[in-house]
Parts: C-alpha cells; sequence; structure tokens
C-alpha cells in the first residue's frame, strides 16, 4: 500500500551545460518552467528540485538567453522570480524543518547541508545572470540588498560565496550603482556588522582596481563622489583593523585618479589609518567637531581627505 504521506513526484527536468535559447517563445517556456519549480514550499521534498530548476536556468543563461535582454529582464523582474531566488539565496534553515523534539539532531543537521547547498546554487545563478553586463542594472536593486546582506554572516563558506558572486557583480556589469546599495546597507542594520564593513569595503575596492583602468569606469565612479567619499571617512574611523586596512587603498587609488580633490578633504582618522607623510596634509588635533560627535575627541584628526573645498573652513 502506497504511502499516503509521501509527496507528489514531478518530471525530472534535465540539466545540460547549456541549453540553447533561439527565441522569445523559447525563453518564456524556460521562464514557466523555473516559476513552477520556484512557486514550491521548500521541504525535504522538494529543495532538490528546486535547486535542479536553478541550475537549468544556468544552462539556460549560458544557450544565449541574455541576447533576448529586454524581454530577459522584464520576466526576471517577475515579482514571483525576484521572491523565489531571494527565498532561496537566504542562508537560514528550512521553515518546514523547524526543529521537531522528535526529529533526530543528525537529521536537521543534514537539513542545514541542504539548505546551503540551494543558496550555493542560486549564488551561481545570480553571477551568471551577469551576462546582461550594463543592462544587469534594473535588477541590481532586487538581488543586490538580499546579497550584500550575506556578508553580516559569520559563517565563512556563505562569507566567500557572497563575496565572489559581489565580485562578479562589479567586474562583468560595472555599474558604479552599486556604490549606493553597498552605502545603503551600511548606514542600515548592515554597518553593525564587522564582517559587512569587510565585505563592503572589499567591493568598493574592486570597483576601482583594475590596474590603469578601473572596474567601474571613472565618470560612473564620479557621479557617486558623494558616497565613495562617505565610504573612506566612515571607513578611516572603524574599530576593525581588517576595514582601515582595506580603506587605506581605497584611499591611496583615490589619491591617484582624483588628486585635484585631496587636498580640499577632511578626515576624522583612527591613528593607524594616518600613516601618511607625503600627503601634504595637516595633521592637526581636534577637540570638538559636531559632524563626528561619536568618534572619541583622541581620534579626531584634521588632514586632507574628505570634505569637499567649497565646505573646508578657509585659512588666512
Amino acid at each position: 500500500m502506497a504511502d499516503s504521506a509521501s509527496p507528489p513526484t514531478s518530471p525530472r527536468l534535465p540539466c545540460p551545460p547549456r541549453a540553447q535559447i533561439t527565441s522569445t517563445t523559447q525563453l518564456t517556456t524556460e521562464f514557466s518552467l523555473l516559476l513552477t519549480a520556484l512557486a514550491k514550499e521548500e521541504t525535504e521534498h522538494t529543495w532538490e528540485q528546486i535547486d535542479k530548476a536553478l541550475k537549468r536556468f544556468q544552462a539556460v543563461i549560458r544557450g544565449g538567453a541574455c541576447k533576448f535582454t529586454d524581454d530577459f529582464v522584464r520576466q526576471m523582474r517577475a515579482k514571483e522570480v525576484v521572491v523565489g531566488i531571494v527565498r532561496s539565496v537566504r542562508p537560514s534553515s528550512f521553515l518546514t524543518l523547524a526543529p521537531n523534539p522528535s526529529s533526530p539532531a543528525v537529521r536537521r543537521q543534514q537539513m542545514e547541508t541542504e539548505r546551503t547547498r540551494l543558496s550555493a546554487t542560486t549564488l551561481l545563478l545570480l553571477s551568471s545572470l551577469t551576462r546582461l553586463g550594463p543592462s544587469f542594472a534594473p535588477l541590481l536593486p532586487l538581488f543586490l540588498p538580499p546579497l550584500l546582506r550575506l556578508l553580516c554572516r559569520t559563517n565563512k563558506l556563505y562569507l566567500s560565496r557572497a563575496a565572489s558572486t559581489l565580485s562578479s557583480i562589479v567586474v562583468h556589469t560595472r555599474l558604479p550603482e552599486i556604490l549606493k546599495f553597498v552605502v545603503g546597507e551600511w548606514k542600515a542594520e548592515g554597518g553593525k556588522s564587522a564582517s559587512y564593513r569587510t565585505g563592503a569595503t572589499a567591493v568598493v575596492l574592486s570597483m576601482l582596481e583594475g590596474g590603469e583602468e578601473m572596474a567601474v569606469e571613472k565618470d560612473g565612479i564620479e557621479r557617486r563622489m558623494d558616497e565613495l567619499e562617505w565610504v573612506i571617512r566612515t571607513g578611516a574611523t572603524d574599530k576593525e583593523q581588517k576595514v582601515r586596512a582595506e580603506i587605506k587603498k581605497v584611499w591611496e587609488r583615490y589619491k591617484r585618479e582624483w588628486p585635484e580633490r585631496v587636498a580640499g578633504c577632511v578626515i576624522f582618522s583612527h591613528p593607524s589609518f594616518d600613516d601618511r607623510t607625503n600627503d601634504g596634509a595637516a595633521q592637526v588635533h581636534r577637540t570638538d567637531d559636531p559632524r563626528h560627535p561619536s568618534l572619541p575627541r583622541h581620534l579626531w584628526r584634521r588632514s586632507s581627505l574628505l570634505v569637499h573645498p567649497s565646505s573646508r573652513r578657509r585659512t588666512s
């Protein structure tokens, strides 16, 4: 007699390395298959089906889905798709697998492992979306904030995977708007996490790196200069040495690319950050400054960093 509690089976989707897409009709069909899987509640019986659907959609992207850019982005922005992907990327355990006193601990641990695998597959999918290049821009507000929040985790595996996905987004999309979301999360809950601040500064640094030409075009960065300078100013006073170390690298690139802004900037920095001797900076201790009331007075310094000349106090 069949077990009435057994979950219904569903047809297995093939997961080829590449699923060739030659029309918008094919693309719509593949999105329908993805939606069917994402609509399932995550349980020990369904997580693998969702995982395989996400892997198949990666093959769809490799097969040329992104060349139908407008249709692809429009369908990727559908609420059901976004909710399903964001849910799958979260490093939380299955809601239906909350600890049950009658369930062995080893079984719960197994479920956590399966959930980790599903999250990893979803992050790979997000990385593959960067084939859109700059056309990824409409997807930034949908997928970047939850991805950045992964940097708040303490699990090194999640941090590593999130950092890799963020790096892929920076390098392949080259979107300066990434800075806006990094700063937005930093000013919100994310900034309370040392791991977030460390990861976020690494993202900003990756935007400026790339040899002679930065990963993100200079003109684009200049449109977000207030946010870049906010990151430098805030990171320079951070209590975490790793954050300050990354910000020093950002500062070096900043000086190289925008030397005309250096002389007219002010920073209130941690002593370990202020080891510059050739910046032409006036290292003047301040005892009161309302612009940084949360910083201990013994750390207030004036140097040549972050306030634009128009807002700098003129001296005779």
